[in-house]
């Protein structure tokens, strides 16, 4: 059964009904993990940027990308990593730390990333188009 996830309401297309969330949704001609488990590998050569936003920014994100414009470059509004393994889904800002943030996880190539980077020629916004998640935000361990 093929849906859209609507922050976080499943509704089948055809009846309008809810059904039991799947792993992965479809949006547009676009997939994107729900979990982190599904996300998939990253690419040689591109970086796994997240970025933790409230539930209720997450369609718009989906639809026009992650805009930064106000903050300068990219950096000051996602974290970048160059291998999978290190990658963070949480914080411990306080503002994000609460229940039901969301992770927008995109895989942005390594030359693109470099230009949303640069506060002079960033464009302001990383389209939607490398989206390959939104997945809860992890709890923070505490040491």
């Amino acid at each position: 059964m093929k849906g859209e996830c609507i922050i976080g309401k499943n509704i089948e297309t055809i009846t309008n009904m809810p059904f039991e969330s799947p792993r992965i949704f479809q949006k547009s001609e676009s997939s994107y993990a729900l979990s982190i488990k599904d996300l998939p590998a990253l690419k040689e050569k591109y970086l796994r940027l997240v970025h933790i936003t409230a539930p209720e920014a997450v369609e718009h994100i989906l639809k026009s990308g992650l805009q930064y414009e106000s903050q300068g470059m990219i950096s000051s509004t996602a974290r970048a990593y160059s291998q999978e393994s290190g990658v963070e889904y949480k914080t411990s800002d306080p503002r994000f730390n609460q229940g039901g943030m969301k992770c927008i996880v995109m895989d942005v190539p390594e030359d693109e990333y470099r230009l949303h980077n640069d506060i002079v020629k960033s464009p302001g916004v990383i389209s939607s188009k490398y989206i390959v998640g939104v997945v809860d935000v992890q709890k923070k361990e505490i040491s």
